[in-house]
């Protein structure tokens, strides 16, 4: 299986550590002031410190209640405050939480959330985390295609940041592997590799030793896949080398196994004894792990290559009480799961009916605003008519006031040229007046 390497946000601080262990119990009082202790430092980045030391402190301990209980706690408290920034940074503990526990659409939305929380502030790094953890949720799901698209979303927001303190080499360098490790896994070794490429330059450039080390467990997994076993066998001895220097117990017995395993590829049976042999004295035979069952699987193909058969009956029982102890135990934490699942589902459900209150209480306050406006439209159309009707009242009165002055001319006119024909017809009164006294004078006479 190709490595990605995930986004690495906790901070360990051991005496506060110490001290969560010393007061932490599955009691809400604790969880309750675990979630003030976040909450009350206002600041966002001792926020973020503290929380982070208090989830890497749930991280240590195997009972996922009381760190489920924490974030939901220490979510509603941030949200009280309206603090987008760290409730962002909440979402995404909430979605790495849910990964964790198999539960990978409650991660997806709860990346999604927090997504929408950085977009909101326009906060590059964070975008860019949230969009790798996406892609991680569905590289874990075998879903390549959306790991690829997700992976490629978070390097375009990772080459926009600009704050020093964001570690974007770093980031980019996780893209790049990660990239590596989809197209390796849909078998374009070529990209595969180009992309392990860049990732390796950013590395050996910051001197990141591990990183470096699990760059070539990838080069070396390529060969693997093509049968290149000599070549492979390089790689995993390059990685070796760094990771007993560098690593924990685990890196240190993955690295002997790897070599165990190419060496038993090769047919090389002492050198695989060897090897797995070396690898097994780094774990605990009483924890069960995968990383136990799998030596003691190489160990009993080994020994059945060498037709030792008291030594492969010896370690096909150690691997088949370990299978059997790590198979329970993940039974164990798959119920626990379920029943975190299930818990979530309640509080996920609470949520839901407090939205849809919300949602219900926004539709009101929209209705009646609905109402209001519709009012205040039906006011301003009736105003509107009452206007048109004045207004076409007024210029039906201005038309009639033309028509009488027009009528009123019409007579006027007709009386003074009526007056002017009479003039015209009768006689000058004077004239008249002339007559009739000669016509007196003349009688007289």
């Amino acid at each position: 299986m190709f490595e990605i390497n995930l986004i690495k946000t906790h901070k360990y601080f051991t005496i506060y550590l110490l001290l969560c262990f010393l007061n932490l119990t599955s009691q809400e009082s604790s969880i309750e002031s675990l979630a003030n202790s976040v909450v009350s430092l206002k600041k966002f980045e001792k926020m973020q410190d503290r929380h982070l030391a208090i989830s890497d402190s749930f991280g240590n301990i195997n009972d996922y209640r009381p760190e489920f209980y924490y974030l939901d706690t220490v979510l509603h408290k941030v949200q009280a405050i309206n603090e987008k920034k760290f409730e962002a940074v909440i979402w995404m503990s909430r979605g790495n939480f849910f990964l964790g526990t198999g539960n990978s659409f409650a991660s997806i939305e709860a990346f999604r959330k927090s997504i929408k929380l950085w977009e909101d502030i326009n906060y590059n790094s964070g975008l860019c985390n949230a969009y790798t953890n996406l892609g991680n949720t569905y590289f874990y799901m075998l879903d390549y295609d959306k790991a690829l698209t997700y992976y490629k979303t978070a390097i375009s927001y990772c080459k926009k940041i600009t704050d020093v303190k964001s570690n974007k080499e770093g980031k980019l360098a996780n893209l790049y592997n990660n990239l590596g490790s989809v197209y390796c896994s849909m078998e374009d070794f070529v990209y595969g590799k180009t992309y392990f490429d860049l990732a390796l330059n950013v590395w050996l450039k910051n001197k990141d030793s591990l990183s470096i080390s699990y760059i070539y467990n990838n080069y070396a997994q390529i060969f693997t896949e093509q049968k290149h076993y000599d070549s492979a066998k390089v790689y995993y001895f390059k990685a070796l080398k760094i990771k007993n220097t560098y690593g924990d117990l685990f890196d240190k017995a993955d690295a002997h196994m790897n070599i165990g395993s190419v060496y038993l590829k090769l047919n090389n049976l002492p050198l695989a004894l060897e090897y797995t042999s070396k690898a097994l004295t780094f774990l605990d035979t009483n924890s069960y792990s995968r990383h136990l069952v799998n030596c003691y699987n190489n160990l009993n193909r080994i020994y059945h290559e060498k037709k030792d058969y008291k030594n492969e009956l010896r370690y096909f029982r150690l691997y088949s009480i370990a299978g059997d102890s790590a198979n329970s135990k993940e039974k164990i934490s798959s119920i626990t799961k379920m029943e975190m699942q299930y818990e979530f589902s309640k509080i996920h459900l609470a949520d839901s009916i407090r939205s849809m209150e919300e949602i219900k209480l926004k539709d009101l306050k929209i209705s009646a605003k609905s109402t209001q406006t519709y009012f205040l439209i039906f006011i301003l159309l009736l105003t509107i008519v009452a206007l048109s009707l004045i207004y076409s009242r007024f210029k039906l009165t201005k038309k009639q006031k033309l028509i009488i002055e027009e009528k009123n001319k019409e007579i006027t006119d007709s009386i003074t040229y009526a007056k002017k024909i009479q003039n015209s017809i009768m006689p000058n009164e004077n004239y008249i007046s002339r007559e009739m006294k000669r016509l007196n004078e003349k009688k007289k006479a």
